[in-house]
Formats: C-alpha cells, sequence, structure tokens
C-alpha cells in the first residue's frame, strides 16, 4: 500500500476550504433553508442576485437577504431581485456580510459579484 505524503494531504485540506467568491453555506439538517453566506467591502454600488427555480419549479431564496446581520426589505420571489446596499447607510469600503436564505439543493448566484470585490 503506498503512504500518501503529508504534503499532499495538508495541500488538499488547504484547497478544500476555499469558497469561491467569499461564500460559504451553513445548513442545521436538510429540513431547515440555508443560508449562503458572501463577504466583501461596499463598493457604492447594489448587488444583483439570480434567484434560480429548482427541480418543482419554485424559486429558491425564501426570505429577505440580511446584510450585516439586518433583513433587507427586499422582496425575492422574482428569478432575479436586486439587493439595496446604498439604502443602508453604508460608507465606501464598509465590510459587508451577505446571508441569503435558501432551500437546499439550489444555490443563489451573484450576477455583478465586482459589487462587494473590485478584484472580480
Amino acid at each position: 500500500m503506498a503512504r500518501i505524503p503529508v504534503i499532499v494531504v495538508c495541500a488538499f485540506l488547504m484547497l478544500s476550504s476555499f469558497h469561491f467568491w467569499k461564500s460559504e453555506n451553513t445548513v442545521q439538517d436538510q429540513t431547515e433553508d440555508v443560508c449562503t453566506k458572501f463577504y466583501g467591502n461596499y463598493e457604492l454600488r447594489n448587488l444583483i442576485v439570480y434567484n434560480p427555480s429548482n427541480a418543482d419549479s419554485t424559486v429558491c431564496i425564501t426570505r429577505a437577504p440580511e446584510v450585516n446581520g439586518e433583513i433587507s426589505n427586499r422582496i425575492t420571489k422574482g428569478s432575479t431581485f436586486e439587493i439595496m446596499l446604498d439604502e443602508l447607510n453604508l460608507k465606501l469600503g464598509d465590510p459587508l456580510i451577505i446571508c441569503i436564505y435558501h432551500k437546499p439543493g439550489c444555490v443563489p448566484v451573484l450576477v455583478n459579484p465586482e459589487v462587494i470585490d473590485p478584484r472580480n
């Protein structure tokens, strides 16, 4: 039996913890909503979110998103919606944690991720 070098295992563990677009999912069990979190900074523009449909043709996102722990007042029932960051009394460069709740098995997509991460 071949032994896997320790460096290969460490590299795998480091790479597997990387989150694309600085996002992460948290869920408590499969019957509860999943929260996908996006991290970034306020860049004076609003964020557009694509709300995909799941297998039974209902939209994935189940409730208004949270920005820095505050519930947004935007309706999320359509296939796309805007998170109005400009209404939240933020300053240029303020850190953002955006939590979008959705059903397990489908994930919302940021249409314009450069709005919270200018490197994109």
